[in-house]
């Protein structure tokens, strides 16, 4: 049997750890930037809040509401707490995201699931629910039904079919659109469809996953986090920039980030991308581009993604535009290289010792390159940020006495 164990609500779960006067009432957690909803209590949901919805579309419930910025170096050392214990009870962990993980059980640990979620719950304060099918697919339905009883174990047909089909892990809008339209409106349909109509109209993976609706595990636990096939640093601004210089530092402090993710996975990159655009709701002056640049040679080093990141906004700026985001992105991501003829394996050498000296003085003292600007400032906006009590020694809940 799979079984996926979800932490319900997270973000707000983590919130009301430590503060407790929580519990029980409207609480939701922004974006990057304070964008939109990425998280919602219970409360919340009732109020009528969606999730992914803008900040600014739900002021008017604000006032009955808990709000907080993302916390994310606390929700991730609280994730890594969650996942640790989970590692003690089970040999076969697939950790699927910050808040969920599939495990691989035999029928011994059935009856004791209850009592998981009762240990979880004592050793970090977060609620999780489980659900258990005899494939991944079928967990994951499980747990969205788990939602209200804490853990379910999918074993009958008769549920399906009152599952809409949209809540089938892999099918997304579209899909959902497509078999709706043909009358297949809940998981029973698409699960009883035939193997020629799915194969022939939506494609291979969607046949998979109609054999695991059907108890036939075709997707196996992924325990080794493969590195990302793609890097991206973005970030929306409140103020639109305008002026070239200023993208330039916000191009180059992103690639910055970018060179740092790369060298922690132990990839390099062979093509870097800049996107930019303006206000998306400004039909009148809308303007969005993107530049990809092939590198001379796969690199992680960041001086280079610099130079190279600049080039590609100087192919795509266009003046008289007040833009509203930018990305830097990597890709054709490998753990090896092509040395240039043209670069000795000194220089080489040399500049990977350079990036691993930056790296381990970042981690202390925050330096940057003259690129980012004389006072470079990446910080979003994060007004409503509760402290990092688990990381930070002088973020530290006190307690009087």
């Amino acid at each position: 049997m799979f079984a996926l164990i979800d932490c319900n609500n997270f973000f707000v779960s983590c919130e009301r750890i430590f503060q407790p006067v929580l519990d029980s009432k409207p609480v939701i957690v922004l974006s990057n930037n304070d964008g939109c909803v990425v998280s919602r209590s219970n409360e919340a949901k009732r109020l009528g809040i969606k999730m992914g919805q803008p900040y600014f579309e739900c002021k008017d419930l604000i006032n009955k509401t808990y709000v907080f910025s993302s916390n994310f170096e606390l929700y991730g050392d609280i994730s890594g707490r969650i996942m640790s214990i989970i590692k003690k009870i089970f040999t076969d962990i697939e950790i699927y995201s910050i808040d969920e993980a599939f495990v691989y059980f035999k029928d011994k640990h059935k009856l004791c699931l209850r009592d998981i979620r009762t240990y979880i719950k004592k050793c970090t304060s977060i609620p999780v629910s489980i659900g258990v099918g005899q494939t991944k697919t079928l967990a994951k339905l499980a747990s969205f039904l788990a939602k209200k009883t804490g853990v379910y174990i999918m074993d009958q047909n008769d549920i399906l079919k009152s599952i809409d089909v949209s809540e089938v892990w892999g099918i997304g809008n579209n899909y959902t659109k497509f078999l709706k339209d043909r009358g297949k409106t809940t998981v029973y349909d698409l699960k009883i469809s035939s193997d020629s109509w799915i194969k022939r109209n939506m494609g291979v993976g969607v046949l998979k996953t109609v054999y695991e609706l059907r108890g036939v595990p075709c997707f196996a636990l992924n325990k080794n986090i493969e590195p990302k096939k793609g890097i991206l640093t973005s970030r929306s601004f409140k103020k639109p920039i305008t002026e070239k210089i200023e993208l330039e530092e916000k191009v180059s402090m992103f690639a910055t980030r970018v060179g740092e993710k790369l060298r922690s996975q132990g990839s390099k990159a062979s093509f870097i991308n800049v996107y930019i655009r303006t206000n998306r709701f400004n039909k009148e002056s809308y303007y969005s581009n993107v530049a990809k640049i092939e590198l001379p040679i796969q690199t992680d080093y960041t001086p280079e993604l610099i130079k190279y990141a600049k080039k590609g906004l100087s192919q795509i700026y266009r003046a008289g535009y007040s833009y509203k985001k930018i990305a830097v992105f990597v890709t054709g991501i490998t753990n090896s290289m092509q040395m240039n003829i043209f670069e000795s394996v000194r220089a080489y050498n040399k500049k990977t010792q350079l990036m691993k000296t930056v790296d381990k003085i970042n981690k202390k003292y925050p330096i940057f390159y003259a690129a980012s600007g004389i006072q470079p400032k990446l910080f979003m906006d994060k007004l409503n940020r509760s402290k990092r009590y688990t990381t930070r020694w002088d973020e530290l809940k006190c307690i009087k006495i």
